[in-house]
Order: C-alpha cells, then structure tokens, then sequence
C-alpha cells in the first residue's frame, strides 16, 4: 500500500517558549523542580527561568558566602545546595 504524496511543514510560531519559576519567593524541592522540567520537554517548552534569589529570599548556599543563604532564606530547610543546582542543570 502506497503512502499518500503529503508533506507537513511545521515550526514553532515563537522563537521560543518559556516558563519562570520564582524560588525566592516560594521553594519547590528539586524532585519537583526535576518532574516539572520532565513536563515542559513534553509540551515542547525550550526555557526554564529560574528566579533562584532574590532580595526577600536568598535560598542559595554558596561556598564563597556561607552565612547568606544561613541569613537570608525563609529556613534552613528550604535551601538549595551547590550539588541541586548542578543536578539540576545535568536534569535539563
């Protein structure tokens, strides 16, 4: 059986299509961060923003500033290590 003489063009009407997700002010755990980057490669999303810091919360532990991320992040719990941010960019 013959296939039909068709042919689809098809592109994507933006440049690109994008999501932010603002962590300063709320905190996801990185098992969610990681299923939700699962769920934007589904829908054909090519732009994670991600709003880590901020000047109400700063839940980024860096090496170089111990006690910012200590200080200034809403707890202790809701904190990302410099190992989440890697995993995460290796995730994406």
């Amino acid at each position: 059986m013959g296939g039909l003489p068709l042919t689809i063009e098809d592109s994507p009407r933006y440049a690109y299509r994008g999501l932010m997700l603002d962590t300063a002010r709320h905190f996801f755990s990185t098992a969610y961060l990681m299923k939700l980057m699962d769920n934007l490669a589904l829908a054909k999303f090519s732009v994670l923003h991600w709003h880590i810091v901020d000047d109400e919360s700063f839940p980024l532990d860096l090496p170089s500033q111990p006690t910012l991320a200590k200080n200034a992040a809403y707890s202790a719990k809701e904190v990302y290590s410099k190992q989440d941010v890697l995993d995460l960019v290796a995730h994406a």
